[in-house]
């Protein structure tokens, strides 16, 4: 199974009316339980 992190987390952001940037993003680890996909992540993210 592939998954764009990056792109789920652009696509939940873009939802919030804010302007947030991802400059940085470490996936550390996925886990899939049922109909959920777990991510732990380090990201660096500016918000205007």
């Amino acid at each position: 199974m592939r998954v764009n992190v990056a792109d789920m987390l652009r696509k939940l952001v873009q939802t919030s009316g804010y302007n947030i940037q991802l400059t940085n993003l470490k996936v550390l680890s996925m886990q899939v339980d049922g109909d959920t996909l777990i991510v732990d992540f380090d990201a660096n993210l500016t918000v205007q």
